[in-house]
């Protein structure tokens, strides 16, 4: 999750199990965040 921070993308784990993902975007999101959101999440199963 770390990596995600240094992108910009606010990730934590949940649930009883850490096996929930949860995206923070921010109140107000843009397609463009969505698209950067997917990079960074792409990137970071690809690492």
């Amino acid at each position: 999750m770390e990596f995600a921070l240094n992108k910009g993308v606010l990730l934590s784990c949940d649930g009883p199990d850490n096996n929930v993902l949860k995206i923070k975007p921010p109140l107000i999101i843009s397609k463009s965040d969505v698209d950067h959101l997917l990079n960074v999440f792409s990137d970071w199963l690809d690492k």
